[in-house]
């Protein structure tokens, strides 16, 4: 809400302001958006694992 009410005081003292932090957009969100959204953001990794990599990276194994 500070963005809203700085623009609006900008506004005030006559500049011109485009809007775009509050609002709903005109058109619909893109279809690879919405799946995207749906999917979990990492996949699912056993704590073992993360430890086994990270070894034989360092070439300790």
């Amino acid at each position: 809400m500070e963005v809203l009410e700085r623009a609006q005081q900008l506004e005030a003292e006559g500049k011109s302001i485009i809007h775009l932090e509050i609002g709903e957009p005109d058109f619909p969100t893109a279809p690879h958006i919405c799946e995207a959204a749906h999917m979990p953001s990492m996949p699912a990794i056993q704590p073992t694992h993360i430890v086994r990599d990270t070894r034989t990276q360092r070439g300790n194994h």
